[in-house]
């Protein structure tokens, strides 16, 4: 018997022992009045209060951060084989500059690519679909390609750069390149050497100097930067979105800032505070997240859809809560793309579990 029938219960039971008709009609008027307001208080109230301790318990906050912007440009975009062309580049305004660099490109029948070595000042050989490794002081690297003179090649050639103090590469730019034969046989160079050019020799000027631009492109690595001539395992081809726990702690009741702590007293407005990432080389749809949050009860929280991320592009997310777990080790969840809508081609580092330490006490 619910609360609502055993009064309705106890008032019959009161009604049928009290003598008089006017007595039994007031007493009937006066139970059905009540139980009409408690249902509208019920039906009117109840959904009001739940719905506002919801929004109170959980905030969120966002904070977009664009990936930073390599500009690469080259002295000669048409050169003949095996003459010199400088790569250099430059940066956005506010980007940080001190790290390490990467060059690659593709593989192509009788075409290899060379580069000066910034400590001998020779020649040593990039090969193709290599992630090579090199030292620069001025941001610029000076390359030479050779190819079969009778069959020109456009080739694309890219440089990546990672910043000091991270695990993946923070941009890259690429540049076209166009190695234009001129009826001569080359012979392929050793012991770094000019190639021997037996008729016909041809000097291309360069045209007016063109940039290219790619920005945000940013294939990730499991590791910093490779040594020479090895290759990192890159991931991200497509769209790749990825979250990342930066810190938990609590956000101030006072001020709403967040305050890192390994441990949260289970009485604190806990948060969490991390990252949503696209580490692939596409831009992606509008997309949502959801996450398991470590409270009691447990509640799920359902992100709205987010803005497109460009290649290298995140949001940094601090979400806070109350209530929570009473766990040495309260788990929380979160899942990026939770609704499939994105042509997500890793899917397998779209969740991302962990723990809040609580202090019990």
């Amino acid at each position: 018997m619910n609360p609502v029938e055993k009064v309705i219960h106890a008032v019959a039971q009161k009604i049928q022992n009290t003598t008089g008709l006017f007595t039994k009609f007031f007493a009937f008027i006066g139970i059905v009045t009540i139980l009409s307001f408690a249902s509208i208080g019920i039906i009117r109230i109840g959904p009001g209060i739940i719905k506002a301790v919801s929004q109170a318990a959980v905030s969120l906050s966002g904070n977009f951060v664009p990936a930073p912007r390599l500009n690469l440009e080259s002295t000669k975009y048409t050169v003949g084989s095996g003459e010199t062309f400088t790569l250099s580049w430059t940066f956005d305004k506010n980007t940080e500059t001190e790290g390490s660099y990467l060059l690659s490109y593709p593989c192509a029948q009788n075409m290899h690519v060379e580069i000066v070595d910034s400590t001998s000042g020779e020649y040593r050989t990039a090969f193709c679909n290599t992630y090579i490794n090199f030292m620069t002081d001025d941001n610029s690297v000076r390359v030479r390609a050779f190819a079969n003179p009778r069959d020109p090649i456009t080739f694309p050639i890219t440089v990546y750069f990672t910043k000091n103090g991270s695990n993946t590469i923070t941009s890259r730019a690429q540049a076209e390149i166009n190695v234009a034969g001129s009826g001569s046989v080359i012979q392929t160079p050793s012991n770094n050497t000019q190639p021997t050019r037996t008729s016909n020799p041809r000097t291309t000027n360069s045209p007016t100097t063109r940039t290219y631009t790619v920005t945000q492109n940013r294939p990730a690595t499991t590791a910093p930067a490779p040594a020479q001539n090895q290759t990192p395992r890159v991931y991200g081809q497509g769209i790749d979105l990825t979250p990342r726990i930066i810190a938990t702690g609590i956000v101030s009741t006072t001020t709403d800032e967040f305050i890192p702590k390994k441990q949260i007293g289970y009485r604190e407005r806990g948060a969490i505070k991390f990252e949503v990432e696209n580490v692939g080389d596409k831009t992606s749809t509008e997309w949502s997240f959801s996450m398991i949050l470590p409270t009691y009860p447990e509640y799920t929280f359902l992100s709205e859809q987010q803005p497109p991320l460009a290649p290298g592009d995140k949001v940094e997310y601090t979400i806070a809560f109350d209530s929570i777990k009473r766990e040495e080790k309260a788990e929380f969840l979160i899942n990026v793309d939770n609704t499939g809508s994105v042509n997500d081609t890793n899917r397998s580092n779209n969740i991302k579990r962990s723990s809040i330490e609580v202090d019990l006490r």
